[in-house]
């Protein structure tokens, strides 16, 4: 790649840019992005446009992976909390960023709220009603960190999905997102249970703040059949899981029930869910639903069985010949 590209990679709209060396040079935007990073010498050049697409396309590391641009990438509107995972190569950066977060959570706890909004919402924000969210946040984590005895620093990001980033404060998971599917469906036992469920308008526009807290679990240890008994068993409540697959689920640490200093039991209107169905009680080592994203009741217009085919016929397959027997 020669300087024509780097001076391409220099000017402003970058998604533009990035877009056209792909379609027009056959050159992909992470060996584009990587190159730029790797000869450009002028630390101007690193806008807070191009450290947030580095960060979007997982390319931020080797920004970082440079001392200089540090300090730039640290007063970037990327949260810090955020970078403190792609700071583990370097004590010296991570430990700069723990000390910035250490010293002012509230404003790093705003980042989260200000990165979470304004990367989904064109719109200008009301700028009051931003700032109550960023209080509604605050005391939200605030509390977690005092019931689970763990500084608000320790606050990690865990994931981040289409529609909701997912942080680790301790033994509780909290996420963040302007959109979800499914605000409202039956609760029932094959999701974790929620400690909390909120949407908070931002706008008169209908965009909404959505906020959930549950118990942390095991991922990544579930196999096939796990994720086929799970839709067998919503299916037996009426229910239709759309998205049945293993990212989706994980195994209980502990028995599923809310976990809380205080005696906590919010109703199921209080979490934006319909009334309860079922009766089982999972325990710790039991794969549950943790995404539950795309549960619909069986008669919703938005069931779409041919998504889930495979599943829906093994599931009726086993209903006809357990009438049988």
């Amino acid at each position: 790649m020669n300087d024509f590209y780097i001076d391409e990679l220099k000017l402003s709209q970058l998604n533009k840019r990035f877009y056209k060396l792909e379609t027009e040079k056959n050159i992909s935007m992470n060996e584009q992005l990587n190159y730029a990073l790797k000869n450009w010498k002028d630390i101007n050049y690193f806008s807070n446009e191009l450290i947030i697409y580095a960060y979007k396309n997982n390319t931020l590391d080797i920004l970082l992976s440079n001392k200089k641009f540090t300090d730039k990438i640290i007063n970037s509107p990327i949260p810090l909390i955020h970078l403190k995972n792609f700071t583990h190569h370097s004590s010296d950066i991570y430990n700069k960023i723990l000390t910035k977060i250490k010293n002012d959570e509230i404003y790093c706890l705003n980042q989260i709220i200000d990165f979470t909004i304004k990367k989904d919402i064109i719109e200008e924000i009301d700028e009051q009603q931003l700032q109550l969210l960023k209080e509604i946040f605050y005391l939200i984590i605030k509390e977690i960190s005092e019931n689970e005895k763990t500084p608000i620093y320790n606050l990690q990001l865990i994931g981040q999905g289409q529609f909701s980033d997912v942080y680790l404060l301790n033994n509780k998971i909290i996420k963040l997102g302007t959109t979800r599917l499914t605000t409202t469906f039956p609760n029932n036992p094959y999701i974790i249970k929620p400690l909390l469920r909120k949407k908070f308008p931002i706008d008169d526009q209908n965009n909404s703040l959505f906020i959930e807290v549950c118990e942390k679990i095991k991922t990544d240890c579930c196999e096939f059949e796990d994720v086929k008994k799970l839709y067998n068993k919503l299916r037996t409540l009426g229910l239709v899981w759309m998205d049945p697959k293993k990212s989706n689920i994980g195994k209980l640490i502990n028995d599923n029930q809310i976990y809380w200093q205080k005696n906590l039991k919010p109703c199921d209107k209080a979490l934006l869910l319909d009334t309860y169905r079922g009766t089982d009680k999972l325990k710790a080592g039991d794969a549950i639903i943790c995404d539950a994203d795309y549960i619909y009741d069986e008669n919703n217009p938005k069931v779409d069985f041919n998504r889930v085919r495979d599943f829906e016929l093994s599931y009726r397959l086993e209903k006809r010949l357990t009438k049988r027997t």
